[in-house]
């Protein structure tokens, strides 16, 4: 009875940690969407393998709609890592289009340079790691109270002083590449890919619930035990 409360009490926290997870991708199967019903396609110099999406630098995966939400609170997420030295401008996430104002997250040039963060926020704090490890990125918008956070590995680089809306419009998303007709093509790895219809807190972005309850705490070694960790 204890074990049956226990369990029953960790998945009701694994729950509530994701309230508000519309889109999820580990690219273990695919371009195969685990929380709801989006799949995505590869094209060109894309492809899926050992649990990542892969980029030579010439391809992306590419979904049917706009995933991340245009207005009001939502947050993305995702790990990446670079091959080896990247040239010019390039995107991990993208959709919309030039002006619209579009959504992206990424470089304006070469390693080292400061991110990017959707065209109404160029120049956000911190600059793009110039390693081959894993790293996170994650923009967390709160529509309530009118605050856009990014984040580099569980750390705010950046506050901007609205919550950051993007075109309808454009290209539907797309991961690895900048909307079109631009390429601005990412040459490495991207990962765990997840949006979600909310503004996350921090102790969301590695994957587990925020400690706010005992009943948060209980879920917390579940979803450590869940998600694959990068070396």
């Amino acid at each position: 009875m204890r074990m049956r409360l226990v369990l029953t009490l960790a998945a009701l926290a694994v729950s509530s940690a994701q309230a508000g997870l519309v889109h999820s991708y580990d690219f273990t199967s695919g371009v195969t969407d685990l929380t709801g019903t989006e799949n995505g396609s590869l094209v060109a110099g894309a492809s899926v393998g050992g649990g990542v999406l892969s980029s030579d630098g010439s391809g992306y995966a590419e979904f049917g709609t706009h995933l991340i939400p245009t207005s009001g609170s939502y947050s993305v997420v995702l790990d990446f890592r670079l091959a080896g030295a990247q040239s010019g401008i390039h995107e991990l996430i993208s959709q919309g289009s030039s002006g619209g104002p579009g959504f992206y997250i990424g470089s304006g040039g070469g390693n080292g340079t400061t991110f990017r963060v959707t065209d109404s926020w160029f120049n956000s704090g911190g600059t793009f790691p110039t390693d081959t490890l894993w790293h996170q990125v994650a923009l967390v918008v709160d529509g309530s109270g009118g605050t856009s956070t990014f984040y580099l590995d569980g750390s705010a680089l950046g506050f901007f002083g609205a919550a950051i809306a993007t075109t309808t419009g454009g290209s539907p998303t797309r991961l690895g590449a900048q909307f079109g007709p631009h390429g601005e093509f990412f040459n490495g790895e991207i990962d765990n890919v997840r949006i979600y219809d909310s503004a996350i807190g921090s102790g969301e972005l590695a994957g587990t619930p925020e400690p706010a309850s005992f009943l948060l705490m209980l879920g917390a070694g579940a979803f450590m035990l869940a998600r694959r960790r990068k070396a």
